[in-house]
């Protein structure tokens, strides 16, 4: 083989290598679409979580004393929402490069929702939420990463 080859054949083996996603690709800060909160990403047990760390207005003391008021869950309506799990119990599916059988908790209405995450190719944190089993009925949104 030609030096030519063989760097030609380990620049192809490399491209494949960096298509695939690392498990713990999403781990870190990011911000969400509408630019309203923080939520960090963490791996426990091999699941991966996201902490609400930042809400708009958290500088100014409101966001920072928010209260989890709509939680259907009555004895949790005084907890902070600086604090709680935004996203709940990804599980990191390999030959398909998707974080899914998660779940969304939205404290803005108090509802659930099926997820699933995936990373774009410029690095974005795709967020998908869904009623249920019905991912046709679902909405997308795009998170970036933030150093906050």
């Amino acid at each position: 083989m030609s030096k030519k080859s063989v760097f030609l054949f380990l620049f192809i083996i490399q491209s494949f290598i960096s298509l695939a996603q690392k498990p713990d690709a999403i781990l870190g800060n990011w911000m969400s679409e509408n630019k309203d909160k923080i939520v960090h990403i963490y791996k426990a047990n091999d699941l991966y979580y996201g902490k609400v760390v930042w809400v708009k207005d958290s500088s100014a003391g409101k966001g920072a004393d928010r209260l989890d008021i709509k939680n259907p869950n009555a004895s949790l309506n005084n907890r902070k929402i600086i604090g709680i799990n935004y996203l709940l119990s990804f599980a990191y599916v390999s030959d398909r490069n998707v974080w899914k059988d998660g779940t969304i908790y939205n404290y803005e209405t108090g509802n659930s929702y099926s997820a699933k995450i995936h990373l774009s190719e410029t690095g974005d944190l795709e967020l998908t939420g869904y009623y249920g089993i019905l991912w046709f009925l679902g909405r997308t949104q795009i998170w970036t990463r933030t150093n906050k």
